[in-house]
């Protein structure tokens, strides 16, 4: 008399049984994923022109490098990697920075902001340091317009001494923080570095 078939046989039994129905129900189901998904970032293109254009047209999104100076100091190198999301009610800019400071010393940033406009032609960074800091300053914030492989932004320097100058008494207050200007075009990290490497040659 023959014994009755194991569990283990009846479960690889249906399962041959039933693959085809298996595999079509995977690839429904993977389909479904990819339909929303690509879905999602194609509906991103007509509310946020900046973010992402499937290659149609120029993004603020992606890497810039270029100078960054005030009207008497000196000028030093700055790279940005932009991105960014986009919400039901809002947008927003995400990134990081690095910038080569006035010794040729590299200082890392994170980036936060948001359009300030559907198209993104014009818009708002905030850059905070990686790393605390006792002394020196650093790019804060800034507000900028692009167009094409251009941008042109303001901004600020701010300071990370944490010792009341002399100047800055009760009457007077602290002195406002200098005013930048920042020049960018589209580059790779590896422009920054090849600029920053540059200016630390011609320090003297």
């Amino acid at each position: 008399m023959e014994s009755p078939p194991s569990n283990a046989s009846l479960l690889w039994f249906l399962v041959v049984q039933n693959r085809k129905a298996l595999i079509r129900a995977a690839a429904l189901f993977v389909g479904l994923f990819a339909v929303m998904f690509f879905g999602s970032l194609a509906l991103d293109a007509p509310r946020a022109p900046w973010l992402r254009s499937f290659g149609l047209w120029p993004t603020l999104t992606g890497h810039w490098h270029g100078q960054l100076g005030t009207a008497d100091g000196p000028v030093t190198a700055i790279y940005l990697e932009l991105g960014g999301v986009v919400r039901r009610r809002s947008s927003h800019i995400s990134g990081k920075a690095r910038w080569c400071d006035e010794r040729g010393e590299i200082r890392d940033y994170t980036i936060s902001g948001h359009p300030e406009n559907w198209r993104g032609s014009r818009f708002y960074l905030s850059l905070s340091s990686v790393a605390d800091r006792d002394s020196g300053v650093s790019p804060g914030e800034l507000h900028g317009e692009w167009q094409g492989d251009e941008i042109r932004a303001a901004g600020i320097m701010l300071s990370h001494s944490r010792v009341a100058t002399a100047t800055a008494t009760r009457s007077s207050g602290p002195a406002a923080p200098p005013q930048v200007i920042y020049k960018l075009r589209r580059g790779t990290e590896g422009d920054f570095l090849a600029a920053c490497a540059g200016s630390r040659k011609d320090a003297p």
